[in-house]
């Protein structure tokens, strides 16, 4: 698949490794010009409504068929399970995460865990 970008006007092959490793380069380098340009050195995190609205769009842009993720045989390694939003909202407030803390989810699926933890801390 060629996907066309619009800053550059190049088209990029998602299926080539230079293509899109390119593509990140550039993406990384207009997110620190951006991040330097800001003039407060702590940002807040995204609102609880904004977090669900972001990660939900996420999630609908990896995830095309959810229903797929639930088609394998019980009890076997494939079970897929998803988190809430309302549960992954409880575990960060109960559990203490301090400057330099290392969250691991095992088995993060398509990584909604990962995300909402990283958004709020």
């Amino acid at each position: 698949a060629v996907v066309s970008t619009q800053s550059t006007g190049n088209n990029v092959i998602i299926s080539d490794y230079d293509c899109m490793k390119a593509l990140c380069d550039l993406y990384n380098s207009e997110a620190k010009k951006l991040v330097s340009q800001t003039n407060s050195t702590k940002r807040e995190p995204a609102s609880k409504p904004l977090l669900r609205i972001i990660l939900h769009r996420t999630y609908s842009h990896a995830v095309f068929d959810p229903e797929k993720l639930n088609s394998y045989q019980p009890f076997s390694p494939e079970v897929y399970g998803e988190t809430s939003f309302e549960m992954i909202d409880q575990l960060i407030e109960d559990v203490p995460f301090e400057k330099g803390s290392t969250f691991l989810d095992l088995g993060s699926g398509v990584g909604q865990v990962v995300l909402q933890v990283a958004a709020t801390n």
